[in-house]
């Protein structure tokens, strides 16, 4: 092992110098793959900002009858979706 004195030293006695080791140059690690698209469901309304979550409460029997009439729909709507249509409606018919 050589200090980093060791060459002054070599030049003030007379000596030849020694070649420098050869170190290997470290790179910078490569940036990871992009990761692979998700599996399972898509993000919901939950983690969408633009939705707020409220609470209602309706009677169980209406609520039973609103999800059967919703699943027999043809359209699939969600029961969030019902209840913001007829929120809009209410707002549009108001004077």
């Amino acid at each position: 092992m050589s200090s980093k004195f060791k060459g002054i030293l070599d030049v003030a006695k007379g000596r030849e110098l020694e070649p420098e080791p050869v170190v290997a140059q470290v790179h910078p690690p490569s940036p990871a793959p992009p990761e692979p698209p998700r599996r399972g469901r898509p993000p919901g309304k939950r983690s969408n900002p633009t939705y707020s979550q409220v609470t209602a409460y309706i009677p169980e029997d209406l609520h039973r009858r609103v999800k059967i009439a919703l699943l027999i729909e043809a359209e699939g709507r969600e029961f969030s979706q019902l209840v913001e249509a007829l929120l809009l409606d209410w707002l549009r018919s108001r004077p």
